[in-house]
C-alpha cells in the first residue's frame, strides 16, 4: 500500500497501487462521472481521450510504465490517478478524477500526496499535469499543492492546454 491514509472523524481515505485489471471498467466510470460535468466544453476527441476508455486503463495497469492508483472513501472506490516517467526525470500525472459526490473531501489531494511520493521514491525531481482553463478547481487544488504554470501550451484535440510542475528534489 503506497499513499496515505487520512482520518476522519466520518471515515478514512486510502491510496492504493492498483494491479487488478479487474478494476478498470470502475476506473473508466470514476473518469465518466468527474469530467461528465465538462463534456459540453471539450472536442470530442478531447473528451475521448481524457475519459480513458477500460481497454486503455487494463494496458496501463498491467504496464510496468505506468503506475494507477485507486483511492477509497470509507472502503468505497472514490478516486483514481495514473502516472507515467518521463525525459527529465520527470513523472507525469494523469487522468486523474474523483466521483462528484465525493468531492472536496481530500482525496484528490490524497491521490496526489501518493504521486509525490511515488516521485520521490523514483528519484524523480518533478511531477508535472496538463489542464485547461474550465478545470478552475482541480487548478485551485494543484496550485495549494506547489504546483505552477510554466508557459508550455499545446493543442490537445482541439483545445489550449497548458502544463503545471512541482519540483520535487530539486530545481534545474
Amino acid at each position: 500500500m503506497l499513499g496515505k491514509h487520512l482520518h476522519t472523524p466520518q471515515a478514512m481515505i486510502t491510496v492504493s497501487k492498483i494491479t487488478n485489471p479487474d478494476l478498470a471498467f470502475k476506473l473508466h466510470e470514476i473518469l465518466s462521472a468527474a469530467f461528465d460535468p465538462f463534456a459540453p466544453l471539450y472536442t470530442k476527441a478531447a473528451l475521448e481521450t481524457t475519459i480513458a476508455e477500460e481497454l486503455v486503463i487494463k494496458e496501463r495497469i498491467e504496464s510496468k510504465h505506468y503506475t494507477v492508483y485507486a483511492a477509497t472513501w470509507s472502503g468505497i472506490l472514490a478516486g483514481t490517478v495514473s502516472t507515467i516517467q518521463t525525459e527529465g526525470q520527470g513523472l507525469y500525472f494523469l487522468s486523474m478524477a474523483v466521483l462528484p459526490e465525493y468531492n472536496g473531501r481530500g482525496i484528490a489531494r490524497a491521490l496526489m500526496d501518493a504521486v509525490e511520493v511515488e516521485a520521490r521514491l523514483l528519484g524523480c525531481n518533478f511531477i508535472h499535469l496538463d489542464t485547461w482553463d474550465p478545470l478552475v478547481q482541480a487548478i485551485r487544488l494543484y496550485e495549494k499543492c506547489g504546483y505552477r504554470k510554466t508557459g508550455r501550451t499545446r493543442d490537445y484535440y482541439g483545445i489550449e492546454i497548458f502544463e503545471m510542475r512541482k519540483w520535487v528534489l530539486q530545481e534545474n
